[in-house]
């Protein structure tokens, strides 16, 4: 990852996925019974009562329960300020609600860009610490690497 990072041209944008942002992520969109629980709860608000099945207003009330989980979560992680604040204060609802909401689905990368909009204090600079801690880590060679870090011409088969 090193090594791709520093042949990267300056221009280029480069996103990485901090541990907060991963959970966040992962967190944010609850799934049962492998729907989406905002899916869920979107048909439970659209239909009549007299026409859902039981099964749905059970997997609605799960979802109600998965998303509140959740949101919980995502704030406890947002609000902590170590090593520093992750949001402003005035942020923080709207932000557990942005992610929490079902606006996009649950794989849908959020840029940086998209993050600073959300209100996050986020930088996609890397340190030059980072670079002096990974130098101290070398990569063993297993002979060709897992992303083509070079330009690599395809030849045509058959």
């Amino acid at each position: 990852m090193l090594r791709a990072i520093r042949l990267t041209p300056p221009n280029t944008p480069i996103e990485f996925c901090t541990p907060l942002a991963a959970w966040c992520w992962l967190l944010s969109k609850p799934q049962i019974g492998g729907y989406a629980a905002a899916s869920i709860l979107q048909v439970v608000a659209e239909k009549p009562i007299a026409e859902i099945d039981d099964q749905t207003l059970i997997l609605a009330d799960l979802a109600r329960k998965a998303r509140q989980q959740v949101q919980n979560f995502v704030r406890e992680l947002l609000k902590d300020e170590v090593p520093k604040r992750k949001i402003a204060p005035e942020r923080l609802e709207p932000l557990i609600q942005a992610l929490t909401s079902g606006r996009v689905t649950h794989d849908y990368p959020i840029t940086a860009e998209e993050a600073r909009e959300l209100g996050l204090l986020i930088s996609t600079e890397l340190p030059p610490q980072i670079y002096a801690l990974m130098d101290l880590y070398p990569q063993a060679n297993i002979g060709r690497p897992s992303v083509p870090l070079e330009d690599q011409r395809r030849i045509p088969l058959g």
